[in-house]
């Protein structure tokens, strides 16, 4: 299966993730970050999207590209995920909907909260009060979650393909 793994990141939570995945799927996996060129979508089988959520929102670089290639995504075998710092799993919830249209949440195999990371001497001052205030600390942490990393690879990899928009199976 020839993938694409496109994403933004704040501090480099993401992109951890990212080659995370593209280590685990093997094969044909690419990462492109959405701030820079990202290749046409044609080629690839599945699409893999992923961002950080930052007070309450993902990067303007991934809605973006979503906002813009959404059709062709509709089309893909996708995969969403997300690196949030909580884990109630009503807010991870609430943040994968904040994050991704409800039309491509609902047409995604795969959907999740894969790790959080905090990087206190990425933040600038204002950051680290907040962040440190929120968390009760000022540690630097980069959590994987491998259960749920894993379940998301299962469910990629063995959801059949979509059917493009207006064809129906025989």
């Amino acid at each position: 299966m020839k993938t694409i793994i496109i994403y933004t990141t704040k501090y480099g939570c993401t992109r951890s993730v990212a080659k995370r995945l593209q280590a685990m799927l093997g094969g044909e996996t690419q990462l492109a970050d959405a701030n820079g060129t990202v290749p046409s979508l044609e080629p690839y089988d599945a699409v893999i999207l992923g961002g950080s959520v930052y007070i309450g929102h993902v990067q303007k670089a991934l809605t973006t590209f979503i906002d813009r290639h959404l059709p062709e995504l509709l089309d893909k075998k996708t995969g969403l995920f997300l690196c949030a710092g909580v884990t109630d799993p009503e807010v991870q919830k609430q943040e994968l909907q904040n994050a991704f249209a409800p039309e491509l949440l609902e047409h995604a195999v795969a959907k999740d909260i894969l790790g959080y990371g905090f990087d206190f001497q990425k933040m600038n001052w204002i950051e680290r009060l907040m962040v440190g205030a929120m968390r009760g600390n000022r540690k630097n942490e980069s959590v994987f979650f491998e259960q749920n990393i894993l379940q998301f690879i299962h469910k990629l990899q063995t959801a059949p393909h979509p059917m493009p928009a207006g064809k129906t199976r025989i």
